[in-house]
């Protein structure tokens, strides 16, 4: 047998190494690749960029404010009470306060709420529940 012989029988096998050792190359540039995304990630962290999470809390800390502000100004509001409400069991899930403060932030509003009986009052009611459920004075009304 000769080498061209040889060679033209060993031919899928050189492909198959072939193929492994470009298969792994391109393993390893993709993994680099993924490498430097999470370093400009943590540049971009360490920079003062702002990342997506602390956007969203920011957001709702002026959701908060902003339900606040509308408390104040019309204290007996049921739609202002059910925006703070709401506002604050969303900072409550988003851990942007602190879930004691913000418990009892909420507690007084209760009872406005669960005087009325309007879908609006029983969404802020149910997400307050969700957000504390050792809250135990939250009724839900079977009736809707």
């Amino acid at each position: 047998m000769t080498f061209r012989d040889g060679f033209l029988r060993a031919r899928g096998q050189i492909v198959f190494v072939l193929a492994l050792g470009l298969s792994t190359g391109v393993i390893v540039w993709l993994e680099r690749l993924d490498t430097r995304r999470q370093d400009e990630v943590r540049q971009q962290a360490t920079s003062g960029v702002v990342a997506p999470g602390v956007y969203a809390s920011r957001e709702i800390l002026l959701a908060v404010r902003r339900a606040e502000l509308a408390v104040q100004d019309a204290p007996d509001s049921l739609e202002a009470t059910a925006a703070l409400v709401t506002a604050l069991s969303a900072a409550s899930f988003a851990s942007a306060l602190d879930q004691s403060v913000v418990r009892q932030q909420v507690m007084p509003l209760l009872p406005l709420l669960e005087a009325a009986d309007t879908p609006l009052a029983t969404s802020a009611l149910s997400l307050a529940s969700v957000a504390f459920p050792e809250i135990a004075t939250i009724k839900m009304r079977p009736d809707g």
